[in-house]
Order: C-alpha cells, then structure tokens, then sequence
C-alpha cells in the first residue's frame, strides 16, 4: 500500500507572512535559494514574493552580496505597535526590579505558540542573562510563555497542543503554574540560567502578559527563590494598578 505525504498548502499572502517571519536578530539576512528551502516552495515563487515585498519597502536586496534583508518600512510599523502597547509604561517598574533584584528584568506576551520580550532592563553585571526586544521562546521553553499559558482557558490550551508537539511533562508544568501562581526554571532552557516568572494580569484580573527576571544560577540560589517570587510578583501588582486605572 502507499502512502501519500501531503504537504501543507497556504496561499500566497500566507507564504509571504511565513517569509517575513524566517528574519531575526540571529539571521537577518537570507539568500533566495536559502528562503525557498526553509518554506519548502520553488525559488520562482519565492522571487515574486520578494519583488512585491521590496515594492513596499519590507524587503531590500543588497547588491554586493545579493542576500535580502527587511526593509526600513517595518522601523515605522514597530513604533506603531510598542507605542500603542500599554507595555511602554512599564520601564519604572523594569528598572526598579532590576535594582531590586540585580538582574534582568522583562516583560513577555503570548502570540501563538511564542512568548515575545516586549520590553525589558538588562542587568548591569558583567555577567548577566542577555535578551532584546522582541526576541520569541516557544511557549513550552520558557518560563514566560509557560506562566501566562497556564491561566488561559483549557480550550486555549487544547488549540495550542494541537499546533505544537510539547514535552511529555507539558501538562504537568500547567498545572503546577497554575496551582503556584509562578514558574521557576533552573538551568532547565539555558545552561547555568535561572528564570522566575509571574503572571501579569489586565484591569479585568486576565492574564495579559508574564514578567520575569533572569540571571546566573550561580547567583539565583535556591535559597532566594522564595523572597525573589514575593518581589517579582509585587512589581507585577504595581503594573496591573497602572493597566486597571486605564481598564485595559
């Protein structure tokens, strides 16, 4: 008997958005032959994409090395987003968790199956957990996606499963988020990293967002988790006073 493997199609306006998503601060720049392989569609189609993104000013081709890069238009489309962002107000707070705790401190969102940094304050020791703006984890990698995941419906949760392909201890990860009301990570994504998060909830009492500071195992001990989580978790209270006095 044989079996067929049918690929997954998606339409032209999709295949684009899947393009524009392959570019990150670790690869900024790709070659057409290189973004064909990663959407697994012909070089063809891929070119006529591009020409329409450089149209607009998404997609800009250098000349010396041939490689694609985004364009400056999606500068302006950032500040659109982060100013619209109840997230922008949340600095004070960032930076007087830094001082509290040393280390640093951020704030993610859940979109799909990712946690997006949307803002953040880096430590200021030499050595420190380094991020940036707009960096993305899978949810089920992190301690930021996991903590905001697990207060969202179980329907939310079930749709997401459905995406992904998560560890066997996915569930039991929820459920102890939920039931702590944190999620702690002990060199469990990066080697030597210590991440404590906590919900951040919305005006309503919804969980909107996770933040969360990270750092050395070496200096998180374990013995500072405790009072770690109670300051974490009040600066989280100051933000949703700031996101309740606007309803958001």
């Amino acid at each position: 008997m044989t079996v067929e493997i049918q690929k997954k199609k998606y339409s032209t306006l999709q295949n684009a958005i899947r393009l524009l998503n392959l570019f990150s601060i670790d690869q900024a720049e790709f070659s057409l032959t290189e973004m064909a392989t990663e959407l697994g569609i012909a070089k063809s189609t891929v070119h006529r994409m591009l020409i329409s993104l450089e149209t607009e000013g998404l997609i800009v081709k250098e000349p010396r090395s041939n490689l694609y890069r985004l364009g400056v238009s999606f500068h302006s489309l950032g500040n659109v987003i982060t100013k619209n962002m109840p997230y922008q107000f949340s600095t004070p707070i960032l930076e007087s968790l830094q001082k509290t705790t040393g280390e640093t401190s951020g704030i993610m969102v859940l979109e799909k199956e990712y946690a997006y940094v949307v803002n953040l304050v880096e430590s200021h020791y030499p050595i420190h957990y380094s991020t940036y703006i707009g960096q993305k984890e899978h949810v089920y990698c992190s301690s930021t996606g996991l903590v905001i995941l697990a207060f969202q419906s179980a329907e939310t949760i079930d749709s997401l499963k459905e995406r992904i392909n998560p560890p066997k201890d996915f569930d039991c990860k929820i459920d102890s988020t939920r039931s702590n009301g944190y999620y702690v990570s002990i060199d469990e994504f990066y080697e030597n990293v210590t991440s404590i998060a906590v919900p951040i909830r919305n005006g309503r009492g919804e969980v909107i967002a996770s933040l969360a500071i990270a750092g050395p195992s070496e200096r998180i001990l374990a013995n500072k988790i405790p009072n770690l989580v109670k300051t974490i978790t009040s600066a989280s209270e100051q933000f949703t006073k700031i996101l309740k006095s606007g309803l958001m």
